[in-house]
This record gives structure tokens, C-alpha cells and sequence, in this order.
């Protein structure tokens, strides 16, 4: 699972959160809250499940993506793997 309960959150203006792990930045979510529902969800913590689903890049240079049920963007990834590994364990 990409060690998920080691990402560390980065707040951004707006409200929005980057996960950080090693240093680099591998997702941006839409909110704190979802942040850490994927980071408590990780460490045994949570147990609501959500529909989130993965979006694939349409074009060069966008990333992976993740919508609500609502069709909310939830949060944007540079690798596939990460995306699916989120949508995976919130789907739990």
C-alpha cells in the first residue's frame, strides 16, 4: 500500500492538503479531512467506507485523479499505483 500511514501532511491555502512522504510530495487532496480519512483508514483507525473512483489522465502531463460519489475531485496523483491503492483501501 505504498506505506500510506507514513504520509505526512503539507496544509495549502484554500484548504487543501499534499501528502508527503520522503520529502516529496505524492497527492494533492481537495481537504485535511480527506487527508486524514485516508491516513486514519491506513493505521487501523477508520472504518467508514467511501465510493471514491479513479480517474486516469486524458491528456500528457495530467495526473491520476479521484472523484466522489458526487463527482467531487477528492485528490490528484502522479502514479497509478498510489490512485488505485487509495481507492482500494477507502473502499474497505
Amino acid at each position: 500500500m505504498n506505506n500510506i500511514k507514513d504520509w505526512k501532511p503539507q496544509d495549502l491555502s484554500g484548504g487543501a492538503c499534499n501528502a508527503i512522504q520522503g520529502g516529496y510530495v505524492v497527492s494533492t487532496f481537495e481537504s485535511r479531512s480527506e487527508f486524514d480519512e485516508v491516513v486514519n483508514k491506513a493505521n487501523g483507525m477508520g472504518s467508514v467506507s467511501f465510493e471514491w473512483y479513479a480517474i486516469p489522465p486524458y491528456k500528457d502531463g495530467e495526473k491520476w485523479s479521484i472523484l466522489n460519489e458526487k463527482g467531487e475531485f477528492v485528490a490528484s496523483f502522479t502514479f497509478k499505483a498510489q490512485c488505485l491503492d487509495v481507492i482500494k483501501l477507502v473502499s474497505m
